[in-house]
């Protein structure tokens, strides 16, 4: 349940923030791979790390990773970082410290998590604790199986995760079901 919730959170928080609908920003498995009907971006949200800090009782953390895959466009293989990469406004680099600013230390996400969690009929406690910026990952180039289609381009495309963690969950051992 937490970690649904979490993940749900976060992505509706970025769906209201960017105005983005379900055919630019949802939840994926666990890879972070787009739909193959994504577009030419495409911001997948997916489970983190989960951990507990207590033997008594749940003291749990919890993360979440957000993949952004960006498509190629025609360009010569030396313009993939100008044209893809470093575009001012709404390259790569740009949409993921966009995504990191607005996920990092989010009570409005750590609320709309919580929200998921009452919205399941439950009435134990939610996230004390929102998800903070953890690592930014790399970029890597990704093929034509990635977008889940079939193409001669040996690179189709580009993704890089964000990783958040430490979204904080206190539950009793009686509260486990939720």
């Amino acid at each position: 349940m937490s970690q649904r919730a979490l993940r749900l959170g976060t992505r509706d928080h970025l769906r209201t923030t960017f105005a983005w609908n379900s055919k630019e920003c949802d939840c994926t498995g666990s890879r972070g791979m787009p739909p193959a009907a994504a577009g030419e971006r495409f911001i997948a949200v997916h489970s983190g790390d989960w951990s507990n800090q207590q033997k008594e009782l749940l003291d749990e953390y919890f993360g979440v990773l957000v993949t952004v895959t960006v498509r190629l466009p025609r360009v010569p293989a030396d313009r993939i970082s100008q044209e893809v990469i470093d575009k001012a406004g709404v390259g790569l680099e740009a949409l993921l410290e966009q995504i990191r600013a607005v996920v990092h230390s989010s009570y409005t996400l750590m609320g709309l998590a919580n929200g998921h969690i009452a919205g399941a009929g439950t009435t134990v406690s939610g996230f004390v604790e929102p998800p903070i910026f953890l690592n930014g990952g790399t970029p890597e180039d990704k093929g034509p199986e990635w977008f889940q289609s079939e193409s001669n381009q040996v690179i189709a495309g580009l993704a890089q995760t964000l990783t958040f963690g430490m979204a904080r969950r206190c539950q009793s051992l009686n509260d486990t079901m939720s």
